[in-house]
């Protein structure tokens, strides 16, 4: 079991992927005390390759999201970093929500983005779920998916 790490923003942490390779995400702020706000960046890499997360900050971010903080806190998404925050406030995820104390936004299970990076990835069907777009809510631009997207219902 890993070690039980505290997140905070600017942190720039990495997502296991089921081909072994991780991708990266940068911790934004904390929406409320067990929910953060999120950037999952472009790449994925060898799991044991050596990153700067300053250059990983500077990835052009596919998506911005809320989650859970059990994963990072669990040490199952670790930490590499804690660099400056490069996305504006305003294009954090939830943000037009924030005047009313979060009333009407939306956070995802951390398992939830873990299937959605897979996917993205094409290690898995983007069309997994009852809605088959259902996915597309996750990322920056929905008519940005990559070209790698498996579709098994069509």
């Amino acid at each position: 079991m890993a070690k039980k790490v505290k997140s905070k923003s600017g942190d720039v942490f990495k997502i296991p992927l089921l081909n072994g390779e991780v991708c990266y995400g940068q911790v934004l702020d904390f929406m409320m005390p067990n929910i953060i706000r999120i950037a999952l960046f472009e790449g994925t890499y060898g799991a044991n390759e050596l990153i700067d997360p300053n250059q990983v900050v500077r990835l052009k971010a596919y998506s911005r999201i809320a989650t859970d903080k059990h994963f990072i806190n669990a040490g199952e998404w670790p930490i590499i970093g804690n660099v400056e925050i490069l996305i504006p406030i305003s294009s954090f995820p939830n943000e037009e929500f924030r005047k009313d104390d979060w009333v009407g936004a939306v956070h995802y299970s951390a398992t939830l983005v873990e299937s959605f990076v897979n996917a993205y990835y094409g290690l898995k069907a983007w069309d997994m779920y009852y809605e088959p777009n259902y996915l597309d809510k996750f990322l920056v631009n929905p008519n940005e998916k990559p070209n790698n997207v498996i579709y098994e219902k069509l």
